[in-house]
C-alpha cells in the first residue's frame, strides 16, 4: 500500500542523497547554507535564508521577496550572521542597480556585512560579501584581504574564488586572478 511506496521512495533517494554529499564533501563544499543552520538559533530563521537564497534575485519579484525574507530572518534571530550578509547582498544589488543616487545603500550594505563577518567569523559568505562591499567602496586592500579570507574559510566555494578572481583582476594581478579563476 501506501507505506510500502513510501518507504521505496525514501530507500530509492536515499543512495542519490549520500552520493551528492560525499561528492560535495569531495569538491571542498563542506559548509553551504544549509549546514550553517547551527549559526541561528531559530528553525524559521534559517528556513528564511534558505528560502530567499532560492529565489532569483535578477527577477524583481524574486528580489524583494528574497529581501523580505532575508530581514524577516534577522527579525527573528538578530544574531544570525549569514542573514546579515545575504541582506547585504540585497542592499548593495540596490545600490548598484542605482548608482545615480546616493551611497546610503552601499553604506548600509557594509554595516550589515560588518555585522555579519562579527557575528560568523567563521563563515565564508560574511566575508565573501564585505569583500563585495569593500571593492564597489573602492577600498580594494580590504577587498582583497577579506576575499582571500573567505577562500580561506571555503576553498571549495566557488563563487569565493569568482570574487577573489575579480579583485585580483581589478587589482591588475592578471596571473594571480587567472589562477583563481581556474583552481
Amino acid at each position: 500500500g501506501v507505506v510500502g511506496a513510501g518507504v521505496v521512495s525514501v530507500v530509492a533517494v536515499l543512495p542519490v542523497l549520500w552520493r551528492y554529499l560525499a561528492v560535495s564533501r569531495e569538491l571542498g563544499f563542506s559548509r553551504s547554507l544549509w549546514e550553517t543552520s547551527a549559526s541561528s538559533a531559530s528553525l524559521a530563521a534559517y528556513e528564511c535564508v534558505l528560502k530567499g537564497n532560492a529565489l532569483s534575485w535578477s527577477d524583481p519579484a524574486g528580489n524583494a521577496e528574497a529581501t523580505a525574507l532575508f530581514e524577516r530572518a534577522i527579525a527573528l534571530d538578530p544574531d544570525y550572521g549569514v542573514a546579515h550578509a545575504l541582506l547585504a547582498a540585497m542592499r548593495y544589488g540596490q545600490w548598484r542597480d542605482d548608482m545615480g543616487a546616493s551611497d546610503a545603500a552601499l553604506r548600509e550594505a557594509q554595516a550589515l556585512a560588518q555585522r555579519a563577518v562579527e557575528l560568523d567569523p567563521n563563515e565564508s559568505t560574511c566575508f565573501s560579501m564585505l569583500g563585495a562591499v569593500h571593492l564597489m567602496a573602492r577600498d580594494f586592500d580590504l577587498a582583497l584581504r577579506c576575499l582571500q579570507r573567505a577562500v580561506a574559510l571555503n576553498p571549495g566555494n566557488q563563487w569565493n574564488r569568482a570574487d577573489l578572481g575579480y579583485v585580483l583582476g581589478y587589482l591588475g594581478e592578471a596571473e594571480a586572478s587567472l589562477a583563481a579563476l581556474a583552481h
